[in-house]
């Protein structure tokens, strides 16, 4: 959004440098609760700049003092041993904190992301990979929404009218009891009748799976799970308290608290630039524009219309360049398992790739095709032909059923097509699967989208 002079040095705490800065500070106790805030300008001269990778080796590494090799150069006269000390105190905060907030009904419905890497010069993708949330990312996240709440709370307080504020409404009611009974048909109980009981719901579905299943089985299995009850989710949304006449209405469900907002990223979103400007008239910093409600609502709509074009952009570009891969590599095999099913068609998710596809029946080798839809779950009959070495062989297609996928190019440009193999197919050996790259932990700008 801004200049990169300004993104990647002048607003960067660049270890060993005055860098100017809008803090929140807090006094919290072990288990992270607040028990002393203060708001202000400040100049912050860190003394390292620590990557989520070097942050989750200190983590899973408590015992070991980091090598020299294990974190970047450290200024000030500080140690490795002070930063690795330091980093676990966080950690063991952010882990009650996060607690708290699932025991108060806070909802997270994580999903892995494609990424790729990218050749410089030509900035060609080269190889893709997936990326989860690791405890280092969680631990900046707590931190991140204890800020976000904090200034929600403070600008609302000076600035009843004008606040520019984040709120989360409640899911779709008849589309996410569709999810709910859906899953039931399979065995599967959701509780949707607060972000909390799904939370509840997912964690003791996770856990029963973890223990009965193998780990890659029971990781796709959660993921379409998360997938379904995520399409009944309304998206997050930035507002002007003066436009509501209820707090009801500021409730953010997601995160279940009554106020939120955005306001540690200036560098990369407008709204939280107008969450700066209002905490700093709210401390007496400099003066507050007098805008109408009317017109600070317009500004948080076009903000709510840029965030999503933003977002469906990114995930364009995703299949442009996995697209341009499938075309390079020729095509490309890979193990997935089926979250959807229709009359001639059925969706699946790629765990590998963290994409959903959908199948076309016409544009497989099968002679016959029955659909059934019994206790309100839809289920194919597939009967393969018969090959040359292989006989007709019958498969059933429901929700979570394992395939076998080829993503192959197509006549068009970038575009390429989803193709189920029949079973037993082979995804070692000829169009083998393309092997993702090394994984990467989640970068900063997907921590506090909540």
């Amino acid at each position: 959004m801004l200049p990169r002079l300004l993104c990647e040095d002048l607003c960067s705490l660049n270890p060993a440098e005055d860098r100017l800065a809008f803090s929140v500070v807090w006094k919290l106790d072990t288990e992270g609760r607040v028990f002393d805030e203060w708001f202000g300008r400040t100049v912050i001269r860190s003394c390292t700049k620590l990557a989520y990778e070097h942050a989750q080796r200190i983590i899973e590494n408590p015992d070991s003092e980091p090598g020299e090799e294990d974190l970047p150069p450290i200024d000030g006269g500080w140690s490795r041993k002070d930063i690795a000390e330091r980093v676990l105190v966080l950690h063991k905060m952010a882990q009650c904190m996060r607690q708290r907030r699932t025991d108060d009904g806070a909802l997270r419905l994580d999903q892995p992301k494609l990424c790729f890497q990218l050749d410089g010069p030509k900035g060609a993708p080269t190889g893709f990979y997936t990326y989860n949330q690791q405890d280092s990312n969680r631990l900046i996240e707590e931190f991140m929404l204890l800020a976000n709440m904090a200034v929600a709370a403070r600008i609302l307080r000076s600035y009843p009218q004008l606040s520019v504020l984040r709120r989360h409404t409640p899911p779709q009611e008849g589309p996410l009891a569709d999810a709910a009974r859906l899953l039931k048909g399979v065995g599967l109980e959701i509780d949707v009748e607060t972000s909390g009981t799904v939370h509840d719901s997912l964690q003791a579905m996770a856990a029963a799976w973890q223990a009965e299943l193998p780990p890659q089985e029971a990781i796709a299995r959660m993921a379409v799970v998360v997938n379904l009850l995520s399409r009944p989710m309304n998206p997050a949304e930035y507002f002007c308290s003066g436009v509501l006449t209820e707090a009801a209405q500021y409730r953010h469900y997601a995160l279940s608290v009554p106020l939120y907002t955005h306001f540690t990223s200036p560098i990369r979103r407008y709204p939280d630039v107008l969450v700066h400007r209002l905490l700093a008239a709210a401390l007496q910093y400099e003066p507050l524009e007098q805008l109408p409600p009317i017109i600070v609502q317009r500004l948080c709509v076009r903000c709510n219309e840029k965030k999503l074009s933003a977002r469906l952009c990114s995930e364009a570009c995703s299949l442009l360049f996995l697209a341009h891969m499938v075309d390079l590599c020729g095509p490309i095999r890979q193990p997935a398992i089926v979250m959807g099913v229709l009359d001639k068609s059925f969706d699946v998710f790629i765990p590998e790739m963290a994409i959903s596809r959908r199948v076309y029946i016409d544009k497989l080798e099968v002679e016959s095709v029955e659909f059934t839809k019994q206790t309100g779950v839809p289920r194919l009959k597939l009967t393969w032909r018969a090959t040359d070495t292989e006989p007709s062989i019958d498969q059933i297609i429901e929700l979570f059923t394992p395939v076998t996928v080829s993503l192959e190019a197509t006549d068009m440009p970038l575009k390429f097509s989803t193709v189920a193999l029949r079973p037993g197919a082979a995804v070692e050996g000829e169009g083998a699967a393309l092997r993702p790259v090394e994984r990467r932990c989640v970068p900063t700008a997907e921590l506090d989208e909540a």
